[in-house]
């Protein structure tokens, strides 16, 4: 009989990924391919991953071998006095398993360790990647769909879209702050997505509010920027009657905080709620990066 303990594969694994290319897919917005990631795991919709980046930061030659850690059972695991590498969370864009390989889009910011990475970058470099767990497929009595989000939110959006079977009908709305930062999109998006222009709340909240009237769908996606979310979450779980189970909403970023930032403060809610004896769904996981003491306080 097989032993039990070894036969129990981790949730969690760490993969060595080497760059092989990199091309411009619109203003700010740039996707890598990563190869050599031979029995890579990537499963579920908009499926999300983390990725270990050298710290530019620190230019001793031990910083410049990349570090990937393995995974036990306090999280994340180094040697000791290895230097740590930059740990970020993206959504992988496309996995081709026969070819050993993924995509991943970044939006390139220059201010940020990630972005400066990906503009660097050549093929040869190593990163580390865990292994890819998205969402669960969508209700199966979803027909209609709207997604909303924001640019960081774009390779998720397609990657719902492509997974829509031919019964399933989706609109969709992108929100970019000016017409010259649009991305232009792949065939998924034929016909169901529009870009607005603005990047205020009040303006992506009466967007929403329109479609939500005209097309009635059974299910709401929404991703992007936390702080905006807080709006969008109020109109649809309060105001209209959206419930967890026909909605999903995910902050990827939010505006005046660096991401190490964001993520320590989701882990420590996270922490809270498991201290507090939660058993968190993947939903409320995700909804922890929409920080909401109002919203939270209203729940009935």
């Amino acid at each position: 009989m097989q032993d039990t303990q070894t036969a129990i594969r981790p949730r969690f694994t760490t993969h060595r990924a080497v760059v092989t290319r990199k091309r411009e897919i619109g203003p700010h917005f740039v996707r890598v391919t990563f190869g050599e990631l031979r029995d890579y795991d990537c499963v579920g919709i908009a499926p999300k991953v983390k990725i270990f980046l050298p710290d530019d930061a620190d230019h001793s030659a031990a910083a410049r071998e990349l570090t990937i850690p393995t995974v036990g059972v306090h999280g994340f695991e180094y040697p000791d006095d290895a230097p740590k590498p930059i740990v970020r969370t993206y959504t992988i864009r496309a996995h081709r398993r026969e070819l050993c390989e993924v995509d991943i889009d970044f939006v390139v910011h220059s201010d940020g360790p990630a972005g400066r990475w990906v503009t660097n970058a050549v093929p040869g470099d190593v990163v580390g990647l865990t292994n890819a767990v998205g969402n669960q497929p969508l209700p199966e009595l979803a027909r209609s769909l709207l997604l909303l989000g924001d640019v960081s939110a774009l390779p998720a959006i397609m990657t719902i879209l492509e997974s829509l079977t031919t019964d399933q009908e989706a609109i969709t709305l992108l929100i970019t702050d000016s017409p010259e930062n649009e991305i232009p999109l792949e065939a998924a998006a034929d016909g169901r997505a529009r870009w607005i222009h603005g990047s205020d709340e009040e303006t992506m909240i009466e967007e929403l509010r329109q479609a939500l009237s005209a097309h009635q769908p059974d299910y709401v996606w929404a991703a992007g920027e936390a702080g905006s979310l807080r709006g969008v979450r109020h109109l649809l779980r309060l105001d209209i009657g959206y419930s967890p189970m026909n909605s999903h909403i995910v902050g990827y970023w939010k505006r005046k905080a660096d991401a190490d930032e964001v993520a320590d403060d989701v882990f420590a809610r996270m922490h809270a709620a498991v201290a507090e004896g939660r058993n968190l769904t993947p939903q409320e996981l995700d909804e922890l990066t929409v920080d909401d003491v109002e919203f939270l306080s209203t729940k009935p």
